[in-house]
């Protein structure tokens, strides 16, 4: 397995270094090149910097009171899913292709020294009102991104954190629950 994979994880702390423009724009662009069902490439991201305070804050509001706990990154970004296809039908695999951008960027990020966590915990509706997000559009995950707290090893920041065994999750030919 790539060493990449091996190394993304989802930290809580963070260092408050910045990222530079052109790592934000290498992440972006990785996303931008995952697969997507009839390359619809249905994702959106709405992106904010801790110095363009005003939008910082705003995605931050949008966070559910756990994650603000915690989050201190740099960099803030939201992926949104359009939800039609070219045609005007409904995508049903729109959410999927997000998440396909979506793991390109977490990828590119560690390849860039950084790591990213994506979260669940926010109020979809209020970031739909507040960043002005149109219908036929779905706020799907806020990704928290910046480089690791200093004085911390990635051991001890991952400590605690397992995967479930692979024959619990891949079955050969048929659904087998033994």
């Amino acid at each position: 397995m790539d060493q990449l994979i091996e190394k993304r994880f989802s930290p809580r702390e963070f260092s408050d270094k910045p990222i530079p423009e052109d790592h934000i724009t290498t992440l972006l662009e990785a996303a931008q090149w995952a697969p997507s069902s009839y390359n619809e490439q249905p994702w959106r991201f709405i992106y904010a910097t801790k110095d363009s305070e005003k939008e910082y804050a705003t995605l931050y509001s949008c966070l559910g009171e756990f994650n603000q706990n915690w989050v201190n990154t740099p960099l803030l970004l939201l992926t949104v899913a359009k939800l039609k296809n070219s045609r005007g039908d409904n995508n049903d695999y729109a959410e999927h292709d997000c998440g396909l951008a979506l793991e390109n960027l977490l990828l590119e990020a560690v390849s860039l020294g950084l790591h990213a966590h994506a979260m669940s915990g926010y109020d979809r509706e209020k970031a739909k009102t507040l960043l002005g997000i149109p219908e036929g559009y779905k706020p799907m995950a806020m990704v928290a991104v910046g480089y690791l707290k200093d004085g911390k090893t990635i051991e001890e920041l991952r400590e605690g954190r397992e995967r479930k065994p692979l024959n619990e999750l891949v079955f050969k030919g048929t659904w087998s629950t033994d």
